[in-house]
């Protein structure tokens, strides 16, 4: 009930930092989801936790889902899908389904995996 409040300091903090809130949350969000995987599915101790991997979702978190997706749902959603119709909400999510995960997400991440890992960025990544 507290969270829910629209009184809470952790509301009210994420209503006056949106931006802020959006960048530290995805990346926290990425980076323990992670870190649960690695340990209750592949039986890392944390010890042997694989840090380099947890830094590509951290990085991907904060740059990608925290600050590029902030302004392109909050932004350019908005302004090409105007309204809170079932039309406008079809075409958001048509959009982002068909055009922005093939198109950015996945090329995104897969490039911010191999240079992180590789170390590197060169013609093959």
């Amino acid at each position: 009930r507290v969270l829910l409040s629209p009184n809470s300091r952790v509301n009210r903090f994420m209503m006056r930092y949106p931006k802020q809130t959006s960048v530290a949350s995805t990346c926290i969000k990425t980076c323990s989801a992670d870190i649960m995987v690695q340990m209750f599915f592949d039986d890392h101790s944390f010890a042997s936790m694989d840090w380099t991997r947890t830094a590509v979702f951290g990085v991907f978190g904060f740059f990608y889902l925290g600050v590029f997706q902030y302004w392109l749902y909050n932004t350019i959603y908005f302004r090409a899908f105007p309204g809170a119709t079932l039309r406008s909400t079809i075409q958001k999510v048509a959009v982002d389904q068909f055009i922005k995960h093939p198109a950015l997400y996945w090329p995104t991440f897969y490039f911010l995996q191999t240079s992180l890992n590789e170390g590197t960025i060169n013609a093959q990544t």
